[in-house]
């Protein structure tokens, strides 16, 4: 079974002052922004994982940290996954792809909400974190393809839980928390791998 996931954009110019002079080591480039939302996603959908192969490239004109970023995971579960993010890409290539025994899946499009915000939309309203319908995926099995809308998306949900734990008492709650922790120290850790292999 492999995933392909992948964030691509057209952006030539560097176009966030503070973006422009942060290196690696100071925590620029792709990897560290748009990788570890495809790092983690990889782990939550497939386990533990290695980097099995890393390319970890500038290609933009003054870019002091990385633009282009291709690697390999190998899952625990045998899964093998695809991560790309760039941002010199006019066009993109399906944001997940996975393939498996029996079927494939498809789907193309970014996650609404982000730009429903910056188009100055709000988290109560009606249209937020609802997916443009010719984004939706595409399920094949044994031939047979399937439309699979997508789940209302819902960052504000985040938001909610944590401050519940909060208003509960923090570490002394006994609710969960919105993100495991240990799941951000283990896509540290294929960041590094990552970097050491490139």
């Amino acid at each position: 079974m492999r995933c392909e996931a992948s964030m691509e954009r057209w952006a030539p110019e560097i176009s966030k002052a503070w973006k422009a002079g942060a290196t690696a080591d100071d925590g620029g480039g792709l990897l560290f922004d748009l990788g570890t939302h495809l790092l983690d996603l990889a782990l939550q959908m497939f386990g533990p994982a290695e980097v099995i192969h890393a390319e970890i490239l500038a290609r933009r004109p003054r870019e002091k940290a990385d633009d282009d970023v291709f690697l390999v995971l190998q899952h625990a579960s045998g899964v093998l996954s695809h991560v790309a993010m760039n941002v010199n890409s006019q066009l993109h290539a399906p944001r997940f792809r996975i393939l498996g025994s029996k079927g494939g899946f498809v789907k193309f499009g970014i996650d609404p909400q982000e730009p429903f915000i910056v188009a100055g939309g709000r988290p109560t309203d009606g249209a937020y974190g609802v997916d443009d319908p010719h984004h939706y995926g595409t399920l094949e099995i044994d031939g047979v393809r399937t439309t699979v809308p997508t789940e209302r998306g819902a960052y504000q949900e985040f938001y909610r839980i944590l401050a519940e734990k909060i208003a509960d008492g923090g570490a002394a709650s006994a609710l969960p928390l919105p993100v495991d922790p240990a799941g951000p120290v283990e896509v540290l850790k294929l960041i590094e791998q990552a970097r050491t292999l490139a």
